[in-house]
């Protein structure tokens, strides 16, 4: 998850990936994940792309180690989040993002034997270093007057007081 748009670095946002299992199978490229945009004011879902998801990272209970395993062709094409999922991690990257100040790039997990509520964990949440990073442009030229600096920022949709 992270707390800015990773593709376009747009703050007013918060992109969660998803796939089944552990996430060893989204960062290695192995599955395209599940996608969903989510307003950051809101929580509402405003874009959401369920990909076909062949195969996930799970534990082998006898050697305890975590092996690739082929999900079922009926389930391929679920949504790996509900909606409630979804709205809940995007609330939590909210606070995260709210304490460190800085937009953010968060790993987590959701134990679905768990009853929802208490099923959402945070592993680790880092900042985010590619659009934060870069430098804002200025809302106004140099040397422009205070009315034009009040007109470019409201054109914008910047806060300018």
């Amino acid at each position: 998850m992270f707390t800015i748009h990773p593709a376009n670095g747009d703050r007013s946002v918060i992109v969660i990936d998803s796939n089944f299992g552990f996430g060893e199978s989204v960062v290695s490229g192995e599955v395209t994940p599940d996608h969903f945009v989510v307003n950051k004011v809101t929580l509402d879902i405003i874009d959401r792309t369920i990909s076909r998801k062949e195969l996930c990272y799970t534990v082998d209970l006898q050697n305890q180690v975590s092996h690739a395993v082929e999900i079922p062709f009926e389930r391929q094409n679920i949504q790996s989040l509900i909606d409630d999922e979804i709205t809940e991690l995007a609330w939590m990257g909210k606070q995260i993002e709210k304490h460190y100040g800085r937009p953010m790039d968060i790993e987590w997990a959701v134990d679905k034997n768990l009853p929802a509520g208490g099923n959402i964990f945070i592993l680790q949440a880092r900042p985010e270093t590619v659009w934060s990073q870069k430098a804002a442009a200025p809302v106004a030229a140099a040397g422009a007057s205070a009315m034009d600096y009040i007109l470019a920022g409201m054109l914008a949709g910047r806060k300018v007081s």
